[in-house]
């Protein structure tokens, strides 16, 4: 048999008793622990788990991409091909990468830079590892009302416009015409215009806490920034953003790590203490639990509702799941190619579709009959 017909059928890639710390003060020494997996030729392995398990970290260690010296392995092999990428230099695991590894990131968002375009960045890899030679869709047609304390969900397909809705109601991206009244008064279109002492009535919570989170920013910073910035004491400060950790489920003691130290969930929960330091009255949040774990999604979810509540917070809840705005919504708003096509109370928009794409949407989805039960009950 010759050699190609041996790796064929061979390991491609082999982990042996790999164990990965965590920083000093987190909730465990080891987030990953002896962990033996195989991986054949031609085949998939699937690796799942809860948010914090440590799934992405296996797979940052087998890139040799985790953020040494805090997170590192301290134990075992990951052998490629008969490699040990644990010893290998940088030099060797960038031809590796280059070549023969490759990895799809979670959230396409973190890992696309936003002011290049797309070919460049294909060539930009091509051209550091191979050495070869070197609008946003508009949204219409938006009209609502929202009376505070109640929730309304935005659901439609991707590229809907769903989003730029949410980001036209905190002025991050100017509205080209319209109006929009908050509390009865006229809202600045574009952020900059707005009064300062009114920017913090709209907060945003957004779908990646890790690309919306500044990685060289402890989130004891990134949370304070904002009152901070409005003139607040930093005594006063560092007391409200302990406080807010606590109340979205956080020991005080993690302010001062950094949110590559956080699982999604507990970044997401971050980003949720971040919006509420503004002591918003408005709250958008932008397909904020599609990216973790179902588990961790409950839990997320559960946080929102009972920060809506403690702090009679209304709420835009953008999303593409028809379960979860079920669950969370008072009245949703149905968008289609960048048009509301259909409005309503969420049991009637869920249970008596009258636009044809409602009723598209509603077919496609799992069943969420039960959550509107559930939710009946306890209202």
């Amino acid at each position: 048999m010759n050699a190609l017909a041996k790796t064929a059928i061979g390991t491609v890639l082999k982990i042996e008793g790999l164990s990965i710390k965590l920083p000093q003060g987190a909730d465990r020494e080891l987030a990953v622990e002896n962990v033996d997996l195989e991986l054949r030729a031609g085949q998939t392995l699937c690796v799942v788990g809860e948010s914090g398990s440590g799934k992405s970290l296996i797979a940052g260690a087998v890139m040799g991409l985790l953020p040494k010296p805090r997170i590192a392995p301290v134990a075992g092999r990951i052998l490629f091909e008969g490699e040990d990428l644990l010893n290998l230099s940088e030099a060797r695991m960038r031809r590796l990468r280059s070549q023969r590894i490759g990895m799809i990131f979670q959230e396409p968002m973190t890992s696309l830079n936003p002011v290049m375009k797309i070919g460049e960045q294909i060539g930009e890899v091509l051209y550091a590892h191979l050495s070869l030679s070197s609008t946003e869709r508009r949204t219409r047609n938006v009209g609502f009302t929202l009376r505070r304390g109640e929730t309304l969900g935005i659901v439609g397909e991707s590229g809907s416009g769903k989003s730029i809705v949410g980001r036209c109601l905190t002025g991050l991206v100017p509205a080209d015409s319209g109006l929009i009244r908050f509390d009865g008064q006229a809202l600045a279109l574009d952020l900059h215009n707005r009064q300062v002492a009114a920017r913090g009535n709209v907060q945003m919570v957004f779908q990646d806490p890790y690309a919306s989170l500044n990685p060289r920013q402890t989130i004891g910073t990134a949370i304070g920034a904002g009152p901070l910035e409005q003139g607040m004491g930093r005594h006063a400060v560092r007391v409200l953003v302990l406080d807010l950790l606590e109340k979205v489920g956080l020991k005080a003691d993690v302010a001062d790590r950094y949110p590559h130290e956080f699982s999604g969930g507990q970044r997401q929960r971050v980003a949720i203490a971040r919006a509420l330091a503004m002591r918003p009255r408005l709250l958008v949040a932008d397909e904020p639990v599609s990216a973790l774990d179902v588990s961790v999604q409950a839990q997320v979810l559960e946080l929102f509702d009972q920060v809506r509540r403690e702090f009679a917070l209304s709420m835009v809840f953008i999303t593409h799941d028809l379960r979860v705005a079920a669950q969370m919504c008072d009245h949703i708003a149905v968008r289609r190619r960048g048009e509301i096509v259909e409005i309503g109370e969420a049991r009637v928009v869920l249970e008596c579709p009258a636009h044809a794409y409602t009723q598209e949407l509603i077919a496609a989805a799992p069943t969420f009959h039960s959550t509107l039960e559930s939710r009946l009950v306890a209202a």
